[in-house]
């Protein structure tokens, strides 16, 4: 009965001799009858009230689709402009800096007031 069903399917295999399996033989074919299978597919019930409601939601969906759109584009032109105003800035204050129109003073942190000497580096006599 494997056999056949292998041959039915136009699979090429050997199953003539299955090693160690002798049940197979006193399985008859006649004995077992299942009818076939058949699918039962769904239809659906066209009626006006479909047609409506799918109509609503293809608009319900497409406000939304257009919403999530819009507001994607929105952020990546406020985002696109914080990048431009940004490297202009740093540009401009590079030319600032070489150009020389700014007098720029170079600023140091210490911890002594300006002009005070260490004394404890002097010699004391």
């Amino acid at each position: 009965m494997y056999c056949e069903y292998l041959h039915m399917l136009n699979v090429s295999a050997v199953c003539s001799e299955v090693p160690g399996d002798d049940s197979l033989a006193e399985v008859r074919p006649d004995r077992c009858t299942f009818p076939p299978v058949m699918p039962n597919l769904y239809q659906r019930n066209a009626t006006e009230a479909a047609r409506i409601a799918g109509a609503q939601l293809d608009g319900f969906l497409f406000n939304i689709r257009k919403l999530v759109f819009d507001t994607c584009y929105i952020i990546i032109i406020y985002l696109s402009g914080i990048v431009i105003k940004e490297l202009l800035c740093a540009v401009l204050w590079i030319y600032v800096k070489r150009s020389g129109f700014m007098s720029l003073r170079i600023i140091y942190e210490t911890d002594e007031v300006p002009g005070s000497s260490d004394t404890s580096t002097l010699n004391k006599t």
